[in-house]
């Protein structure tokens, strides 16, 4: 069946009409801009929004790293610190309960001419003076635990056993704290020396 000009006329009447190249650039020109400028807008809000993209998620990763490291760091210096307390705690007991300290009789001689104490009468073995004294040298807590050498950290002493004598303060807040026994003779009677070593937490 043949079809005639007049309807294909019509049929091409009917049909969407795409706008020519004529019709863009005259919208564009009523808009008062121009192709290329607004092809150039576009090409820099586009660059912008992946660099403002890319900034946010650099700061993140930062932010996280750096409370990674801060995290890190803290858990460092509390793995150091707990190693220095045992070390001072270890060789304070030790010379607690193994020795007479320095000068021999500074039980009776007071806190100024204490070089280090010590509670012993025989190894192991403890004197009643001595550990009285010590537990009475608490108000001059700070001067004591420097003789000590203990430096910067605190500390708590008590002996149980035959008698329940304490020196030094016990902490009285958060503390990261190290605690060494050794068991010792008073009056006959075996007990328990305990000296905990601590460090109050920020």
């Amino acid at each position: 069946m043949r079809t005639s000009d007049g309807e294909i006329a019509a049929v091409s009447a009917t049909l969407p009409r795409f706008p020519n190249k004529g019709i863009v650039s005259e919208l564009f020109a009523r808009l008062g801009i121009g192709q290329r400028d607004f092809l150039d807008n576009s090409l820099a809000q586009g660059i912008m929004f992946d660099f403002a993209l890319g900034l946010l998620l650099f700061l993140l990763a930062w932010s996280y790293l750096d409370a990674q490291f801060g995290i890190r760091f803290v858990e460092a210096r509390q793995d150091s610190d707990v190693g220095i307390m045992k070390a001072k705690a270890e060789y304070a007991i030790d010379t607690l309960v193994r020795s007479g300290g320095s000068p021999d009789n500074w039980e009776e001689l007071g806190i100024d001419s204490l070089v280090f104490p010590g509670l012993a009468q025989r190894d192991r073995e403890l004197s009643e003076a001595k550990l009285a004294a010590f537990s009475n040298l608490s108000s001059e807590y700070g001067r004591l635990k420097d003789a000590m050498g203990l430096g910067e950290f605190d500390f708590s002493f008590r002996y149980a056993g035959g008698a329940d004598v304490n020196a030094g303060l016990e902490p009285q807040s958060r503390a990261t704290i190290v605690a060494v026994q050794r068991v010792a003779l008073y009056k006959g009677v075996v007990g328990t020396a305990t000296l905990k070593v601590y460090r109050l937490e920020d």
